[in-house]
């Protein structure tokens, strides 16, 4: 019989590869680490029929799992129906009433120490509820910041309506979960001072990287020069960064650098993204890694105009030894790691000159990606992340027992 104390695990995406969202990564790197003190029970949810092999992985990763189906239809009858409830769609969305019921029943069976919510958009799910056990509700990012963020850069009078009011909405339930949990966690300053009057309650846990996965690789300049952005392409900051910069910045680079490709990888691309395609511009759609893509290329370029939290991105760059060229918003979560890229103002003929710059100057670069290299496998890796969360944890139980 295990001695361990019991965790419930929440959790908006079933955290089993491929880790296409950023949240089902850091699901899983957390998952794994408090595997190590607790015995974990994870509720979770997916789009997919999960396989033999998706079974497998579980097994190997929790002391026991429930994985609810999730269909797109039956989602978006649940923010229909629960509209009235002024509840954020965002939130709505994650709903489930077989899921709640699961939940409840597990809280009933089991005296656990912690309930765990990856994301606040599944915190509705215990947040009221008068249990016990501590409730610890990862953040990650301030959501109505990304969604204010969206709506000023919509042109489409009413879309930035609906973004103005779900911003509204998420802030408004952000600040109801931050009043009623035990422990919040942001991945940034930046995003854990957006709301103010919390400070004792808030941790901040950064994302993390696989060092193993992505490996550092020493570079030559080239004659024909390629640039790289990828992510999940399916994410408003990333399609918008994507096409703001072919349609303002590339031809800018073209004409100095007539022979230069660029490459945007991710998945799902939306149409007018993909019709920008052309003969040096190539958009991939859904990949298995970006590993050889971040092998291959001479220049990580981000763009970002909105969007919060700490970007995956420039750590997976610069672990494996790619300069990057990047806006202001995508160091803002982690300014700390200015000194090791380019950070340029995102006015096309700005940008431009940066990046053509940067790859005139590439030995300079390298040696800011290779101290960059060496900071993130200090800070940043998969296990500094884990210990980080397993001592903030330690130290709230010592100090409420």
């Amino acid at each position: 019989m295990s001695m361990k104390e019991k965790l419930l695990f929440i959790s908006p995406r079933c955290p089993i590869p491929p880790f296409v969202k950023g949240d089902q990564k850091r699901s899983y790197v957390f998952i794994k680490s408090l595997e190590t003190q607790y015995e974990v029970d994870l509720i979770s949810f997916t789009d997919r029929i999960l396989t033999r092999e998706d079974h497998a992985f579980l097994r190997s990763l929790v002391h026991s799992y429930q994985i609810f189906r999730r269909s797109k239809i039956k989602a978006l009858l649940t923010m229909l129906l629960g509209s009235i409830t002024f509840q954020p769609f965002q939130y709505l969305y994650f709903y489930d009433l077989k899921a709640q019921k699961a939940i409840n029943n597990l809280l009933k069976e089991n005296n656990y120490n912690f309930v765990f919510c990856q994301l606040s958009r599944v915190a509705g799910y215990i947040i009221d509820k008068d249990i016990s056990a501590h409730k610890i509700i990862d953040f990650q990012d301030c959501f109505s910041e990304n969604m204010i963020n969206r709506s000023r850069n919509e042109t489409n009078l009413l879309k930035k309506f609906i973004f103005a009011y779900e911003s509204f909405l998420v802030k408004r339930a952000e600040k109801d979960t931050l009043k009623k949990c035990s422990l919040a966690i942001f991945v940034s300053d930046r995003d854990a001072s957006i709301h103010q009057g919390y400070k004792e309650k808030i941790r901040i846990i950064p994302v993390s990287i696989n060092t193993n996965l992505f490996t550092y690789k020493e570079r030559t300049p080239r004659k024909h020069p390629e640039l790289l952005f990828f992510g999940n392409m399916g994410y408003f900051p990333n399609y918008d960064a994507a096409i703001w910069f072919i349609d303002y910045v590339f031809p800018l680079i073209e004409q100095k650098i007539p022979n230069i490709k660029l490459t945007i990888v991710g998945t799902n691309p939306p149409h007018k993204l993909s019709i920008r395609k052309q003969n040096n511009i190539s958009i991939t759609g859904f990949v298995n890694s970006f590993n050889p893509y971040l092998k291959r290329a001479d220049l990580a370029i981000l763009p970002i105009r909105a969007g919060s939290g700490m970007q995956n991105k420039i750590l997976e760059a610069l672990a494996s030894g790619l300069p990057v060229v990047c806006s202001p918003q995508v160091i803002a979560g982690s300014p700390e790691l200015s000194p090791f890229v380019k950070v340029s103002i995102l006015e096309p003929n700005t940008f431009s000159n940066n990046v053509i710059n940067c790859l005139k100057s590439y030995r300079e670069m390298q040696k800011m990606t290779r101290a960059g290299n060496k900071y993130i496998a200090k800070h940043y890796s998969s296990k500094a992340v884990a210990s980080r969360l397993l001592g903030i944890l330690a130290t709230y139980k010592k100090r409420n027992e």
